[in-house]
């Protein structure tokens, strides 16, 4: 396994653009960058959301790009949470989900018991979500692999392919805004080299979940919070 590279101490804001030929560009903003911005720090809360009216929108068109992965009735390895005017920590939406019923009903159970303990609270689970430390293209890579493939055998599933998931992953990025944070319980600098699908060939995992597999994913910015849990075992 590569040796792990060090994560900054705060993830960097991505300014992500789309070129005339539909290529995602992106430039990470420095540090020193990043202290000049006034609201890179605020997102989360909605400071760089404008009004509460366009926050609602934001949250909303989202939620309308994404719908197609909530329709599946029966159980897939995927749950997904747009939530607006989030007052606290960003990890609030995901231990929701955790607990939610639609935990329970979508996602298939673990095949077998941890033997170490899994965060519980809001607090456990900002312990283990930690910043992503990627370029926008290959974060967007990640995102389609999440919600296309299996974590276990790279299996396909769901209602996209990657050709259609990329151009609908790439909106909802750009709907959070250049300043938005992004952050996981898996840890990619481990990764050496990745698959034409998005999926590195080594990552270390926090788990979230009692499956052998799983990978959280939270973005914010403009005010949303955008929640991905996808679940797998062998």
């Amino acid at each position: 396994m590569a040796k792990s590279r060090r994560h900054p101490t705060e993830p960097l804001p991505l300014d992500i653009e789309l070129d005339p030929a539909g290529k995602t560009t992106a430039q990470q903003t420095s540090a020193d960058d990043e202290r000049a911005v006034p609201c890179a720090k605020g997102a989360l809360a909605g400071a760089c959301g404008g009004t509460v009216h366009n926050v609602a929108i934001g949250a909303r068109t989202i939620r309308d790009l994404l719908r197609p992965l909530s329709l599946p009735t029966k159980p897939v390895p995927l749950l997904v949470s747009v939530d607006e005017g989030v007052d606290g920590s960003f990890t609030q939406p995901l231990h929701r989900l955790l607990l939610s019923a639609d935990h329970a009903e979508r996602l298939p159970p673990p095949h077998r018991p941890r033997s170490s303990p899994l965060p519980t609270t809001v607090d456990d689970l900002a312990a283990v979500m930690k910043p992503v430390a990627l370029p926008a293209d290959r974060l967007l890579g990640v995102l389609v692999n999440t919600c296309t493939r299996d974590l276990a055998y790279q299996l396909p599933f769901g209602p996209w392919n990657a050709e259609t998931a990329r151009p609908v992953l790439h909106q909802v990025m750009n709907a959070l805004g250049p300043d938005s944070y992004w952050r996981s319980n898996n840890d990619f600098s481990y990764a050496e080299a990745w698959s034409a699908d998005g999926q590195p060939d080594a990552y270390a995992s926090d788990p979230v979940t009692g499956h052998c597999f799983n990978r959280a994913l939270v973005g914010s910015g403009n005010g949303v919070v955008v929640t991905f849990l996808a679940v797998a075992d062998d």
